[in-house]
Order: C-alpha cells, then sequence, then structure tokens
C-alpha cells in the first residue's frame, strides 16, 4: 500500500543521493564491477560500519580506498567482512522477528537495514567506496537498539542486584560519556584543515588525500620543498587522480619550476 510506495521512494532516493558520481564508481567501473571485488568489499565496509557504530574510533575525514582500485580486493573470510556478513544477518533475523512480536528492537534493525542498503554498493553502485556519512540516518536505528539495551539493564525500582545496578552504571557512563568524549576528539581533528589532513595522513599514509591536501596547507605556507614532496607522495599513491597532478601542478609552480608547474 502507501507504506510499502513511501518505503520504495526512500530505498531509490537514498540511494541517489549519493548519486552515480564520484571516485567509487570511477574504481568500481576500472574493475569492471565484477562481484568478486565488489561484494567482499561492501560487506567488508559494512562491518567497519557496524564497529563504528559500537566503537566510533578512529574516524577519518576520508579513506584510502576510495581513491586507490588496489586496495578494494578483500578476502570473503577477512574479519571486516565476516562481520559485516554476520551483522547484517543477525540484523535481519531481528527485524523479521518484528513482524511476529513488534517492538522497538526490531524497529532499530529495520531502520538500520533500511537506511544501510542503498547506499552499501551491494545493490546500486553509489559515489563512494566507504564514508562515514552513509551512516549517520542508519545511526538512528543503532540508537534505539542501544536504547532498548539500557532499558533492559536497567534495575528496578527497588534497586535489584548489586551486579546489575553496577552494570547498568557501567553501560550508561560507557554509551553517553564515552561516546561524548569521541565527540571531543573528533572536533580537535576538524580544528584546521592542516589538522585534519594531518590525521588523514597519521590513520592511513596511504591516503592521497592526505598528502595532496597537506600539499596545498603546506605551499599556502610558504614550505614550497616541503610541499613538492607531499605532492609527490599523493601523486605515487593515486597517479590516476586528477587532484594529486592538480597539487604537483601547484608545488611546482610556487617553487618557480613553471614549466612543470604548467605540466
Amino acid at each position: 500500500g502507501a507504506g510499502a510506495l513511501a518505503l520504495a521512494v526512500f530505498f531509490a532516493l537514498r540511494g541517489l543521493s549519493l548519486g552515480t558520481l564520484g571516485p567509487g564508481v570511477q574504481i568500481f567501473s576500472a574493475l569492471g564491477a565484477g562481484p568478486e571485488v565488489r561484494f567482499p568489499r561492501a560487506f567488508a565496509v559494512l562491518g567497519e560500519g557496524l564497529r563504528l557504530h559500537l566503537v566510533p574510533w578512529p574516524l577519518a575525514a576520508d579513506y584510502a580506498v576510495n581513491h586507490r582500485a588496489d586496495l578494494l580486493p578483500i578476502a570473503w573470510t577477512d574479519p571486516a567482512t565476516l562481520l559485516g556478513l554476520g551483522g547484517i544477518a543477525g540484523l535481519l533475523a531481528l527485524a523479521a522477528r518484528g513482524l511476529a512480536r513488534p517492538g522497538p528492537a526490531a524497529f532499530g534493525a529495520g531502520w538500520f537495514l533500511l537506511a544501510i542498503v542503498p547506499v552499501s554498493n551491494l545493490v546500486v553502485v553509489i559515489g563512494i567506496v566507504q564514508a562515514e556519512r552513509t551512516l549517520y540516518v542508519a545511526s538512528a536505528g543503532t540508537l534505539v537498539l542501544l536504547a532498548r539495551a539500557l532499558i533492559a539493564l536497567r534495575p528496578p525500582p527497588d534497586g535489584g542486584p548489586l551486579a546489575r545496578r553496577l552494570a547498568f552504571s557501567i553501560a550508561l557512563a560507557v554509551s553517553y560519556g564515552g561516546l561524548s568524549l569521541l565527540t571531543l576528539d573528533r572536533n580537535w581533528d576538524w580544528r584546521s584543515n592542516e589538522a585534519m589532513f594531518q590525521d588523514l595522513i597519521a590513520k592511513d599514509e596511504r591516503n592521497p588525500t592526505g598528502w595532496a591536501g597537506m600539499s596545498d596547507e603546506l605551499r599556502d605556507l610558504g614550505f614550497v620543498r616541503e610541499a613538492r614532496e607531499a605532492a609527490e607522495r599523493a601523486v605515487a599513491r593515486a597517479p590516476g587522480k586528477a587532484a594529486t597532478w592538480a597539487a604537483l601542478g601547484s608545488a611546482a609552480f610556487a617553487a618557480g619550476d613553471r614549466a612543470a608547474g604548467r605540466g
């Protein structure tokens, strides 16, 4: 009926919102988007997303796999892929249970699946391979599941056993206090462009975006030699990415090498 139609429209718009443009599409297209590459990687990204919902650390503004086709292949037996397969199977079972016994847990699981599947590269190839922003809408379902778990753990009005009260207090402190501290830590990584690019390189030195961005920052600060070195590292990591060559050209031009800058 109308509900099913609304869900279908949401499913389509959710996938299209992250679009058919971007580095992920180019990478998958370059590899022919074969199932032996696309599906294990998609489940691995889902596994990493599930882990980040439980332990949101470390977080990164960008991931190297979005820009490097050589990083895409992953085995079905990789821990992240297995976590993705197991996690999705568990959420499907929890959501299916809601057909007979509706409740918050089934709703949270269903919401998560509805939000994540269209942007998982399992159904359609979207504009990215891995990005934290694909988890934002899905995280509402995670919060429902977390709240349901805390309610189930909550001691009775008379206090209940000491062990249960301690477990509830610890869970509450970790879920709220821990996540708040991680938010502050995340904000620190975004305090400036330079800090963000340094963070990218520190978490994965294979990421060309970090090196290209750092090159631009160093160039603007007048460190032209260091800027060129950073740009050369960016090109070495992603020679097919236009932004890395643009960074190298800008750095070379700033260093006075106008021929290289124009090239």
